[in-house]
């Protein structure tokens, strides 16, 4: 798993634009026929590359939105043809994303309360007219409290929330 973000404040807007890069990796996978024989070996691979901007909408709540392109290589195309006599498409699949978050700064009591709704896009899809695999839409709730805030000593207690809701109606 690998990862890189930036984010940069974007003074004539009032707000911060940003972005990661994301590729995540089982290694190197070995493909065998029937029979047992070795016929491939492999490194299947994901990444996601996002672009994101927040803003204060007031002094105690802020918004953020996302968008990224998704991309999934699971194996080579010709051991999905083998697989799958016939099939169009192959061992890849892209998509595209929107996240959506909040930010609540309760005034003077040190509390944050957070969420956002991750990954609302299309499904993947890797062979044509196969079974489309959906993204991993997620919910996430978070809570932070400042315990203690002075000059010398910061303590702060957090807790999220996390939910998959693919499958959910």
């Amino acid at each position: 798993y690998e990862f890189i973000g930036f984010t940069h404040p974007v003074g004539d807007w009032g707000g911060t634009l940003g972005g990661n890069f994301v590729y995540l990796t089982t290694g190197e996978t070995h493909a065998t026929d029937e029979n047992g024989n070795e016929i491939a070996r492999f490194r299947n691979f994901d990444f996601s590359f996002l672009v994101c901007y927040g803003t204060k909408l007031r002094e105690s709540l802020g918004i953020g939105v996302g968008a990224k392109v998704i991309y999934s290589y699971l194996c080579p195309s010709w051991i999905v043809r083998k697989i799958f006599p016939g099939a169009k498409g192959g061992g890849a699949g892209s998509s595209w994303a929107v996240d959506l978050s909040l930010l609540y700064k309760a005034p003077l009591t040190g509390l944050q309360l957070g969420g956002s709704l991750q990954n609302f896009g299309p499904s993947l899809t890797f062979v044509e007219g196969g079974e489309h695999d959906p993204l991993p839409r997620t919910l996430r709730l978070g809570a932070a409290y400042k315990i203690l805030d002075s000059k010398m000593n910061k303590l702060t207690t957090a807790v999220e929330l996390t939910k998959v809701l693919v499958g959910m109606r």
